[in-house]
């Protein structure tokens, strides 16, 4: 198994780095941050390929509940939506993990599993991820 590990301390967002090796099954991404209150309810990653496909877009929507919103968007179609209400208190470390297996994306929140999303792309076609709210 492969694994691609890079670390970027203390980036400020919008952060975007680009991915020359892809995301090959075993490649983990991992995020940690503490969410805080603020205007903007909400903070997303995507994976993009070269011609702008979302390879996977991964939503963290702030709030009493809070919940986790999964979907692509391929030839400009978008997919149907995941969601899964997630625990993630105001000024707490939370760690957001996605693992590439051979034919989905497994996306861990604090530890727990939320989903698994089945590529609609090939993950060695990312070639850049980046996070915003």
């Amino acid at each position: 198994m492969i694994s691609n590990k890079q670390s970027f301390f203390l980036p400020s967002m919008p952060f975007r780095r680009d991915i020359n090796t892809g995301c090959p099954v075993g490649t983990v991404i991992e995020v940690a941050g503490k969410p805080y209150e603020d205007l903007k309810k909400s903070i997303f990653l995507v994976l993009t390929t070269n011609n702008n496909d979302m390879a996977l877009r991964v939503e963290l929507v702030l709030g009493q509940p809070s919940k986790l919103k999964i979907d692509c968007t391929v030839s400009q179609k978008t997919s149907t939506a995941i969601e899964n209400l997630v625990v993630c208190p105001y000024n707490q470390r939370a760690v957001l993990k996605i693992v590439t297996l051979q034919h989905s994306f497994q996306i861990f929140f604090n530890d727990a599993k939320v989903a698994d999303f089945v590529h609609r792309v090939d993950p060695s076609l990312v070639k850049s991820y980046f996070m915003g709210h």
